[in-house]
């Protein structure tokens, strides 16, 4: 009898167990249940909210999940033209093409992002590049920060890299940029219906577009890939050059759509720096002593004219097919400043976006 007691123990205690565990699971699952129930109820109550444009114009996408595999081509460059002991010298600068592949998810207006580099695996290439958005048709703001190499480039004082844009060894760019902007015709007008794709333009409109960006960004000279010979030809260069701008942009922006299968945009947003702080370290190539040394010349700042500017231009275009849709987007910023008599720098980024998506 009490063999058996003992049996029935050890075979109650284990299902005993099984069944509380169970429980604790199915308790688990429900309460997880319960916060994504109520996590997408509020996805989906922001989501089909009141809706403040003309939904002739601009509606929502009916499926609620959107998703995207992209492919980044981004270059970066910019040029100096300065006047140093009575010789005009220019130089220009660019990078070697860098290109990432990525994918977005979009549920009910909320999405995350992921893209890489195939070039970090061959480290043949180290840039680096970090973005944070946020768009609608209202207004958006981007936040950015990147660390550009592998520069190449031109001196068209001395004829060298002429033929050809040489390496410029371990020259570098490292910038810090914001951008806000306001749409003014926000309720036929939408922006992400051109570039990331949340909302879907049913007809033809533009908006006037205003903002404030600011800059700041460094970038540093590889002085170690000149020799003797080009030292002496040379005599100065430049060693740093240190960026800082803030400036209050206007422009138009218009979404054109000959049929509900295509989408064309185009925006152009000039922008006139109210304050900004060029300034560059000079140095001087001591042509007699051994391993082409320099020293430090000076330090010259850009001349403030009215006419610094910088812009933004947005080119894009978009097949659309049942559910599934097909682009491009180019994207240009740029900047200038000086006076073309003095001193004179100009410098920009290329982004140019191919993209496959499908609204599930």
């Amino acid at each position: 009898m009490k063999i058996s007691k003992f049996l029935l123990a050890l075979v109650a205690i284990p299902a005993f167990s099984f069944v509380t565990q169970d429980c604790h699971a199915q308790e688990k699952k429900s309460f997880t249940d319960k916060i994504l129930k109520k996590a997408d109820s509020v996805s989906h109550l922001l989501y089909t909210k009141k809706i403040k444009t003309d939904t002739n114009y601009v509606i929502r996408p009916i499926r609620p999940w959107t998703i995207k595999l992209r492919y980044d081509l981004k270059r970066t460059y910019f040029s100096t033209d300065d006047l140093y002991d009575n010789q005009r010298y220019k130089y220009y600068f660019e990078n070697d093409f860098n290109s990432s592949i990525g994918f977005s998810v979009n549920y009910q207006g909320l999405s995350i992002s992921l893209s890489f580099n195939p070039q970090k695996f061959s480290s043949k290439n180290n840039d680096t590049e970090f973005n944070l958005n946020y768009y609608n048709n209202k207004w958006g703001f981007d936040i950015s920060y990147s660390n550009v190499r592998r520069f190449r480039g031109s001196n068209e004082f001395i004829d060298l890299f002429t033929d050809k844009k040489e390496s410029w060894g371990d020259t570098h760019l490292k910038g810090y940029s914001a951008n806000i902007y306001y749409v003014f015709n926000n309720k036929k007008f939408s922006y992400p219906a051109a570039f990331n794709h949340t909302w879907i333009q049913k007809r033809s409109a533009g908006s006037f577009i205003t903002g404030i960006s600011v800059y700041t960004g460094k970038a540093d000279v590889d002085l170690s890939i000149f020799d003797e010979e080009w030292a002496r030809r040379l005599r100065y260069m430049i060693d740093e050059v240190r960026m800082k701008y803030f400036s209050i942009n206007f422009g138009y922006a218009y979404n054109f759509v000959p049929s509900r299968h295509w989408l064309l945009h185009a925006s152009f947003v000039p922008g006139i720096m109210l304050w900004k702080d060029y300034t560059a370290d000079i140095v001087a190539f001591d042509i007699n002593s051994n391993g082409v040394p320099y020293t430090p010349y000076s330090t010259e700042r850009w001349p403030k004219r009215i006419t610094d500017f910088s812009g933004t231009l947005r080119l894009g275009v978009t097949h659309f097919w049942d559910r599934y849709f097909l682009g491009a987007t180019v994207v240009k910023q740029f900047e200038y400043v000086g006076d073309s008599d003095i001193a004179t720098m100009y410098g920009g980024r290329w982004k140019i976006r191919t993209y496959v998506g499908v609204r599930l």
